[in-house]
């Protein structure tokens, strides 16, 4: 019976409810008592090890996944930092605010947190906050439909909609 029914594969809208535990058994994120987290399966919106583990699960089905860091949020890279002129941000930047910063061709968004502030400049970590950390999902498909066209052309469009060149937000 369950040839029939639609299971997760790349180009599927996918919504999940889950809870990420870091390994000191603290609640990191969850969907509880909240909406479903929703995305297209296959395009790297999640981290690769939940990404992989939720193939073939149907709707109903749960899992716990117990991730490395390279299956997770990847592992901490001490090259992973970046220093920009003061001068492009605005004077009530934070330490630890997220900044989605473009490349040149305004292509690619980048996401960091600033890690110092000077009079100078700001410094931006690139690597994710959650870097180097094993992490434990429990996490049940609670929908999958296919992806309609509008959204697999336009899969970032709520980013996009937020970001300009340069663009901070609170912490993640």
């Amino acid at each position: 019976m369950d040839e029939f029914r639609p299971k997760v594969k790349d180009n599927m809208m996918v919504s999940i409810d889950y809870t990420l535990t870091l390994e000191d058994g603290k609640v990191e994120e969850t969907t509880e008592g909240k909406e479903p987290f929703s995305f297209i399966q296959g395009r790297g919106r999640v981290c690769p090890g939940l990404e992989q583990a939720l193939y073939g699960m149907h709707v109903g089905e749960e899992k716990d996944l117990d991730l490395e860091p390279e299956d997770g949020y990847g592992v901490f890279d001490s090259d992973a930092f970046d220093t920009l002129a003061r001068d492009l941000f605005p004077e009530d930047i934070e330490i630890g605010q997220q900044a989605h910063i473009r490349d040149k061709d305004a292509k690619v968004i980048h996401v960091g947190y600033i890690s110092k502030i000077s009079d100078k400049e700001v410094e931006i970590n690139f690597n994710h906050p959650l870097a180097d950390q094993k992490l434990h999902f429990h996490v049940e498909v609670v929908g999958i439909r296919p992806a309609t066209t509008g959204e697999l052309n336009d899969t970032d469009a709520s980013h996009r909609e937020r970001v300009l060149a340069l663009n901070l937000t609170g912490n993640p």
